[in-house]
C-alpha cells in the first residue's frame, strides 16, 4: 500500500473537466491514508519543469492527459528520476490507459494502483539537436496533427469531453483535416519521398481515442511501429485514411509499414504532434528509440 505520493495535475485536461475530478482524488488519497503533495500544472510544459523539481522518490500521480503523461516522463527522464508513475487519464484520448490495461474511469485506477504492483513499460525517446523528449504513445507528423491541431480550437471538443464522448473529438475533425493537409517530404532509410501526407511512430496500440493500430504491438517490448501514408491520387488516399480510421491498413504501394527498434528520417515543416500536444518547426530531424519507465498499476 502506498503511504506517500505527489499528484501532478493538469485541470484543463479533457477540455477542463479534471478539474472537478483533482478534489475527488484527493480526497480519496486522505481516507486511504496517503500523503501528497499537489501540483496544478499553468501551462504547456509546466508539467516536465514540476517532475523535475520533486526531491523524494515517491510515486507520482499524474492526473490528465496523454500529454501530461509523456510531460512527467521526459522531466523524470531528463532529470534522472526513479519515481514510479501512477496514470489516472483524465484527458481526451486516453490511448496509453487502453494500452496499459489501465481503467479508463480515474478513481477506479487509483484504487487499483494504490494496492497495484510495479512494472516496467517501454516509451518512445526522441533525439534532436542533443536534447531527449519522451512520449507514451505516437508522434505524429502531418494529417493526424493536424486533426490534433482541429480539434484543440474546436467547441466540441469541450462539449464532447463534459458528455465523456472525448474520443471523438479527433474523428469529427477527419474530413477538415483531409482539406487541409499538405504533403511533406520525408527522407527515410535514404529515400526521399515528396508526396508524404501522414507520418507516424508508435509505441502503443492505439491512437486517436481508441484507433486500433496494430494487433501486435504492446508496452511491455522495445518495438517501434512506423506508419506512413503518401498521397497518389485523392481516391485512394480516401481509402487508406479509411483503412487507418478502421484498423485495417495493410502494406501498398502508397502505405508503409515498418517496426523497428530505432528509426532516423528528416522531414520538411509540417504540423506534428506529440501524445496529443502540437509542436511546430521549420524542419525535422529526428533519432527515435526506446526507454522505459516503471509504472504502478
Amino acid at each position: 500500500m502506498i503511504k506517500n505520493a505527489y499528484v501532478i495535475a493538469n485541470s484543463m485536461a479533457g477540455g477542463g473537466t479534471a478539474r472537478a475530478l483533482i478534489p475527488k482524488i484527493t480526497r480519496k488519497l486522505r481516507n486511504k491514508e496517503v500523503s501528497y503533495e499537489l501540483f496544478e500544472t499553468r501551462k504547456f510544459g509546466h508539467a516536465t519543469y514540476l517532475a523535475t523539481q520533486l526531491k523524494e522518490d515517491f510515486p507520482v500521480i499524474v492526473v490528465g492527459g496523454d500529454g501530461t503523461l509523456s510531460q512527467v516522463v521526459t522531466g523524470l527522464k531528463n532529470s534522472n528520476k526513479l519515481n514510479s508513475v501512477i496514470y489516472l487519464p483524465a484527458g481526451s484520448g486516453n490511448d496509453f490507459a487502453r494500452s496499459f490495461g489501465i481503467a479508463l474511469n480515474p478513481e477506479e485506477a487509483l484504487e487499483h494502483a494504490l494496492t497495484g504492483q510495479s512494472h516496467q513499460v517501454y516509451i518512445g525517446k526522441i533525439h534532436e539537436n542533443g536534447h531527449d523528449t519522451y512520449f507514451t504513445n505516437n508522434l505524429g507528423i502531418g494529417f493526424d496533427a493536424e486533426i490534433v491541431q482541429l480539434a484543440e480550437n474546436s467547441k466540441s471538443k469541450k462539449l464532447l469531453n463534459k458528455l465523456h464522448l472525448g474520443r471523438l473529438s479527433y474523428p469529427a475533425q477527419a474530413i477538415s483535416a483531409i482539406l487541409k493537409t499538405k504533403c511533406f517530404s520525408v527522407n527515410l532509410a535514404d529515400q526521399e519521398i515528396n508526396n508524404c501526407y501522414m507520418l507516424m511512430v508508435t509505441k502503443t496500440p492505439f491512437a486517436g481515442g481508441g484507433i486500433k493500430l496494430s494487433k501486435d504491438q504492446s508496452v511491455f517490448e522495445p518495438r517501434l511501429d512506423l506508419i506512413m501514408i503518401k498521397k497518389d491520387n485523392n481516391v485512394q488516399l480516401i481509402k487508406d485514411l479509411l483503412a487507418f480510421a478502421t484498423g485495417n491498413l495493410k502494406a501498398s504501394k502508397t502505405v508503409t509499414l515498418l517496426s523497428a527498434d530505432h528509426f532516423s528520417y528528416k522531414a520538411d515543416q509540417a504540423p506534428a504532434h506529440l501524445d496529443g500536444e502540437i509542436f511546430n518547426q521549420a524542419s525535422y530531424d529526428l533519432e527515435i528509440s526506446t526507454s522505459f519507465q516503471e509504472f504502478i498499476q
